[in-house]
């Protein structure tokens, strides 16, 4: 089944609002799932709510219309505007306790592809979160407008802007010193660019509060993916027409300097890369829209596949780490401006088609 398809515009207070009148439910509930998930590692919504405080500021010196967007939000739900602050901090405020999602992305370039410049993503995390999955079309004003599919509330996740950027996203983790932006709002600010420079500048203007890899693409055919520490970063170009990330750091300036957390706790990441780098590197011919959806359906190292099936499947998890599911899937062709999006796994559901203004 779709997820629920939400159309809003306007000012930054109003466009919350309306996501708020159209979506409340869904956000509030999205705020449960996450109290329910803090309190399985020991953090009270009260004391993620308190950690959250240092965010407001951190928020509203790097884009003040995100914040506004939140506030209009909040008073939309009539709650305050630290849920929601907390909501788009929920990566921060559990710092390094738990691994709170798992992804594989990659790009395709036009040398390797059709012609077309491509970004794609497999979301993973616990299947319960599918009921509050949104595709949000967002027209803003005197910036581009997005459509993204984003859990309810957060501002800022994965798709495509009218300026013809594609964005996707890895979570990272590691150790480092505390404080800086919510990844979201680095992911948003990544969205509201009108080039690749633009993205890259919004994703390290300001110091990141949690490791994150933004996979970038434009439709002038260039593509490269942003790795964000809590303390540096560093730019991948994509060189030769193929790009691909999963859950740890790659670039080999960091990896020298952070202490990578997250493959203790998805050591599958490893599998997953090399799958797709080997699936995009090998493949015989260009590689199309549908090429690349069989690579996001590929089940090697399964249930922990790039189709990934752990949740559902019953057998012991042992070492393997978190249990997640494919959320959604997306194929993101930056040339024809379409977005095709599977709802859960991709072996099992079809892909429907997402334009600015339409959807099929």
């Amino acid at each position: 089944m779709a997820f629920q398809y939400v159309k809003v515009g306007g000012s930054p207070y109003e466009i919350g609002m309306q996501l708020a009148q159209q979506a409340g439910v869904k956000i509030n509930r999205c705020i449960d799932l996450y109290a329910e998930l803090f309190a399985s590692v020991g953090v009270t919504w009260e004391q993620a709510v308190e950690r959250a405080q240092v965010y407001v500021e951190a928020i509203e010196s790097y884009d003040p219309d995100i914040l506004a967007e939140m506030q209009g939000m909040a008073d939309g739900l009539q709650r305050p505007l630290i849920d929601i602050v907390t909501l788009n901090a929920r990566s921060e405020v559990i710092f390094s306790a738990a691994a709170l999602d798992g992804c594989t992305t990659l790009s395709v370039l036009p040398s390797r592809s059709d012609g077309h410049t491509y970004v794609a993503q497999n979301w993973d995390h616990y299947v319960r979160y599918h009921d509050v999955m949104l595709t949000v079309e967002i027209e803003q004003q005197d910036k581009p407008r997005i459509l993204m599919v984003t859990e309810a509330g957060l501002i800022g996740k994965i798709g495509m802007n009218d300026a013809g950027l594609g964005v996707c996203f890895n979570a990272l983790g590691c150790e480092g010193t505390p404080g800086g932006l919510p990844v979201h709002c680095a992911v948003r600010g990544a969205l509201n660019s009108r080039s690749l420079g633009e993205a890259i500048g919004a994703a390290i203007q300001q110091k990141s509060a949690n490791g994150v890899n933004l996979h970038v693409a434009s439709k002038e055919g260039i593509a490269a993916c942003i790795e964000l520490s809590n303390d540096g970063y560093d730019v991948l170009f994509n060189q030769e027409g193929v790009l691909a990330h999963a859950n740890h750091f790659i670039s080999p300036k960091l990896v020298g300097q952070v202490k990578d957390k997250f493959p203790e706790r998805a050591p599958d990441t490893y599998i997953r890369l090399g799958v797709a780098r080997q699936r995009l590197e090998n493949h015989d011919g260009p590689i199309t829209a549908d090429a690349i959806s069989e690579i996001l359906r590929d089940h090697k190292n399964y249930p922990d596949s790039i189709c990934r099936h752990a949740e559902s499947d019953p057998r012991p998890v042992g070492k393997r780490g978190n249990i997640f599911e494919t959320v959604f899937s997306i194929v993101t062709d930056l040339d024809e401006g379409v977005m095709k999006v599977a709802s859960g796994c991709p072996c099992r559901t079809q892909y429907e088609s997402y334009r600015f203004g339409e959807r099929s």
